[in-house]
């Protein structure tokens, strides 16, 4: 078996294993989960290339691997376009959620198929409120 030289990224989601970096979680995983179990909004605020999406993806990874929680990693970039109106941002979101979705939880876990929805300034409340009927577990949704 060949070992994989690490290397320095500085440009995206940085790899255990495939990049040098910093443990995202060091000193934070208690904090943020004390926020989950709270129910509490948060926010990770901190300058561009500092691992705030590598962080993210981490988190995600634990919570999904504690299996206390259903946690999902997206992103809103595409629907936050002037140009773009509420009804449409509402279902770019909505497809953004399903298609990231499959990268962190199972099958059983997965929201449901956007296809089914209108597009229209209620689609992303009613998606939601139809996902989260259908799970045990409550949901975590991480927002990029």
């Amino acid at each position: 078996m060949t070992t994989a030289k690490l290397r320095f990224n500085t440009t995206g989601l940085c790899m255990p294993g495939k990049h040098y970096m910093v443990n995202p979680m060091r000193g934070l995983k208690d904090d943020i989960y004390r926020m989950i179990d709270r129910e509490e909004y948060f926010t990770i605020h901190a300058p561009r290339q500092t691992g705030k999406t590598t962080l993210l993806h981490a988190l995600a990874k634990q919570i999904n691997k504690d299996g206390v929680y259903i946690s999902v990693i997206f992103s809103v970039e595409n629907a936050g376009y002037e140009s773009i109106g509420v009804p449409e941002a509402m279902m770019i979101i909505v497809k953004a959620l399903y298609k990231d979705a499959s990268k962190f939880i199972l099958k059983t876990e997965m929201p449901p198929n956007p296809e089914k929805y209108k597009q229209d300034s209620g689609t992303l409340f009613d998606y939601l409120t139809d996902w989260s009927r259908s799970q045990k577990k409550q949901i975590v949704l991480l927002i990029d």
